[in-house]
């Protein structure tokens, strides 16, 4: 089941809590949780419907917590689908620039003139610090997530 490949309806009650309407009764709805059952047979989600409950593969999962894990992740990946990762690896001619102190080429160097080597700067100063640099540069954290994630409702 790929992103946006929603079969069922899926509505987030908030707290970790979601609707689900079953394909075999539509207007019936399971309540997919996240909570002490599901902590229990070591999951994210648990659900009442009866593929969960008498689930016999072990993975506990069903088409209704499968669906909510669709769900989150399509949300996730909205929020965050402009962000780039950073790049890995050396960086091209074009993507940096030399440092003409100790004439290391960095992206850092070209992008704000801070040399991320020797610490050299354009302008002078002390070379910035890693929170001076994250308000240019977009760095998602584990809080920022869970922000994120409390925001969406999830």
């Amino acid at each position: 089941m790929g992103l946006g490949s929603s079969k069922l309806n899926v509505i987030s009650n908030g707290g970790g809590s979601f609707d689900v309407e079953s394909e075999s009764t539509p207007g019936k709805y399971y309540t997919v949780q996240t909570g002490q059952a599901a902590k229990k047979a070591g999951v994210p989600y648990s659900c009442p419907c009866p593929s969960w409950v008498n689930n016999t593969r072990g993975d506990r999962t069903c088409k209704h917590t499968d669906e909510v894990q669709s769900f989150v992740t399509g949300k996730i990946v909205d929020k965050f689908s402009g962000i780039r990762p950073p790049q890995r690896g050396r960086p091209g001619y074009s993507e940096s620039e030399r440092c003409p102190k100790c004439r290391a080429r960095t992206r850092l160097m070209k992008a704000t003139g801070v040399c991320n080597k020797c610490g050299y700067s354009e302008d002078k100063k002390k070379a910035k610090s890693f929170k001076e640099r994250a308000e240019k540069e977009v760095i998602i954290t584990n809080e920022t997530m869970s922000k994120v994630m409390e925001e969406l409702g999830i």
